[in-house]
């Protein structure tokens, strides 16, 4: 059986904003989802 991708990856961080800007500085968009978490 081999990996061929990821579906979800679950990250915990202390500072969720300096966490989002962290990401974006890395060309990601994030938005944030109804349950309080975010989505690539």
């Amino acid at each position: 059986m081999a990996i061929i991708g990821i579906d979800h990856l679950v990250v915990r961080v202390k500072d969720l904003d300096v966490a989002i800007e962290s990401y974006k500085k890395l060309g990601m968009e994030l938005s944030r989802t109804v349950n309080g978490g975010l989505e690539v």
